[in-house]
């Protein structure tokens, strides 16, 4: 007997029958060598969590005829960059080199008239409060050639969220089976499968950045989902109305017996 739910819905149930040859770790058969009857349900748990830091992504461009030049350039106010993010108590782990290109530059005929080249950096503030700090400074060191490719907050530590999560969700698949099962007129037995899916980071809350006022960039909140697979056995006797059907299809299976000859009378 399976019962399977839409596979796009977020949780499906299935009513197994397993014996010991079937894969995956099948329970052992009940007594009486009938297989052992299962049910395998999905449970979604999810907590919330604020995220306690922030990515800045800041780049320079260089323009110039020489690539060599272009490069200097945009090495040099990177330079300086990094300089006042560490000058602001930025841990060095946490500035990242993520870029650096050069590429022709055309002019409005289309003919080459230099290169230009951009580096980037991604730099993550474990205090989100030092933002104006961190901006103003590049901006004062790299001047015009400063480029902001965005801000963004993010969790350092999500697994007390996910472990709540974790909890919620296989409570979750608990309580589904235990209706299934008293449906069934049966009760959990062992546990045989538990499969978790991957986490999840929803954000639920946007940020809104105010370069006047750095109160005004609030974090908002992130939902931590965990999805888990579980399988238990199911114990205690078959529910009375599925042993009268399966009396009922062995009846049926039976010849019908010679209809008894007609009266004289």
């Amino acid at each position: 007997m399976s019962v399977v739910w839409p596979p796009r819905e977020p949780t499906a149930v299935a009513m197994t029958t397993a014996g010991p040859g079937s894969p995956g770790g099948a329970p052992a058969p009940a007594a009486g060598g009938s297989p052992a009857a299962t049910v395998r349900v999905v449970g979604v748990g999810q907590s919330t969590i604020v995220p306690d830091a922030l990515r800045v992504e800041l780049g320079v461009e260089a323009t110039s005829r020489a690539v060599a030049e272009a490069l200097g350039i945009a090495r040099a106010a990177m330079a300086e960059i990094r300089r006042v993010v560490s000058a602001a108590g930025v841990a060095g782990a946490d500035q990242r080199t993520t870029g650096l290109n050069v590429h022709a530059s055309h002019g409005r005929t289309g003919v080459q008239n230099g290169f230009v080249a951009t580096a980037s950096l991604t730099v993550l503030l474990r205090q989100p409060d030092l933002v104006d700090i961190v901006l103003t400074g590049a901006a004062d060191a790299a001047g015009d050639l400063l480029r902001i490719g965005g801000l963004g907050f993010t969790v350092t530590d999500a697994g007390a969220a996910q472990d709540e999560a974790r909890r919620a969700a296989l409570a979750e698949a608990r309580r589904r089976a235990e209706l299934y099962a008293t449906e069934l007129g049966r009760s959990l037995g062992q546990l045989v499968r538990l499969v978790e899916g991957g986490p999840g980071h929803d954000q639920a809350g946007v940020a809104e950045l105010s370069m006047r006022d750095s109160a005004a960039f609030e974090p908002g909140t992130q939902v931590v989902t965990i999805q888990v697979s579980a399988e238990w056995v199911l114990e205690g006797p078959r529910r009375a109305l599925q042993s009268e059907r399966e009396s009922a299809a062995v009846s049926s299976s039976e010849p019908a017996a010679d209809p008894a000859p007609p009266s004289d009378h």
